[in-house]
This record gives C-alpha cells, structure tokens and sequence, in this order.
C-alpha cells in the first residue's frame, strides 16, 4: 500500500509556465498518473493521446473543450481525440493516461 497527499509532495514546474506537476506512476507506453496544478488563467493547448485520458478534477473549475468541470468531476478523452482545457479557477487534476501525447 502506498499513501500520496499532494498537498505535501514536491511540485515540477512544466514547460516555463506556472503549470506544475507530480508524476505518481508510468506505464510501459509512457502514459501513467499525474497531478497537475493549474493556476487560473493557464492552458494546455490542444493535444490528443494514443489512448484513453481519465481526468477528475480534485479542486477548483476547468473548462475542457467547452466542458465545464467542477470539483469531483471526471472526464474520459477517447484515442486521438482532441482537446484542450483552460482553469478557470486556480485547479487540482489527476490524469490517468494510457499513452503518451502524440
């Protein structure tokens, strides 16, 4: 049994944005489980993956491609759909993706 509060682990700063993360597991194709803390304001710009993407939104407001996420909210991306997402609040995500970004 392993126990993770991301309140208390150390955040990685993506990219030379203030969009930062913690890299909880990886599979064998590069996807994995991630934490990501979105400052209101900032994106991640359309994309899409060679798998499925689970996202659940721990705290805070985001738009994905005109879906609105709240607190406690889940959103499954299909292989190679496109997406893209805004917080619209100050934000905690957890993604699970079973491939790496295209």
């Amino acid at each position: 049994m392993k126990h993770i509060n991301f309140k208390t682990l150390k955040w990685t700063n993506q990219n030379n944005n203030e969009i930062e993360s913690i890299n909880i597991w990886e599979n064998s194709e590069n996807g994995g489980m991630k934490y990501w803390n979105v400052p209101k304001g900032e994106c991640f710009e359309k994309h899409s993956h060679k798998g499925y993407e689970h996202i659940i939104l721990i705290e805070g407001k985001m738009n994905f491609s005109n879906t609105i996420l709240t607190t406690g909210d889940y959103l499954i991306t299909q292989k190679d759909e496109e997406h893209e997402a805004i917080a619209l609040e100050d934000s905690i995500i957890l993604v699970i993706s079973e491939r790496k970004n295209c």
